[in-house]
C-alpha cells in the first residue's frame, strides 16, 4: 500500500506532530505572507496522491483555514482519508466568502 505524507516509523505520534510544525514555520519564513498557499497546495497534493479529488468547496474551506496551527490538523486528516467526508471530520466550519463557483 502507498503511504502519502510523513514516513516515521510510529505515525501520529509526537515526532510526527512536531515534525509537521516545524514543516509549516519553515514555510512560513520561506514564502512569508503566502506561506499559507504552500501549506493548503501541500495538503491537496496529499489528497491527489492518495488519489482523493476535493471539491472546490473543500479546497475553499482548507485554504481559508490554514495556518500553522491548523496544518498538522488537515496534514494528519488528509493523511488517512479515503473519501473526502473524511477529511472533512473535525474540520472548522466553512462560511465560505461569497466568491466561491
Amino acid at each position: 500500500m502507498r503511504h502519502a505524507g510523513t514516513y516515521f516509523p510510529g505515525r501520529g505520534t509526537i515526532v510526527e506532530e512536531s515534525f509537521l510544525d516545524g514543516y509549516a514555520a519553515g514555510c512560513r519564513e520561506a514564502f512569508g505572507a503566502g506561506y499559507e498557499i504552500v501549506l493548503t497546495v501541500a495538503v491537496l497534493r496529499v489528497l491527489a496522491e492518495r488519489g482523493l479529488v476535493a471539491s472546490g468547496e473543500t479546497k475553499a474551506l482548507i485554504a481559508s483555514t490554514m495556518d500553522a496551527a491548523a496544518f498538522t490538523g488537515w496534514m494528519v486528516r488528509a493523511r488517512g482519508a479515503t473519501r473526502e467526508a473524511d477529511l472533512l471530520r473535525g474540520a472548522p466550519p466553512f462560511h465560505g466568502t461569497g466568491d466561491e463557483p
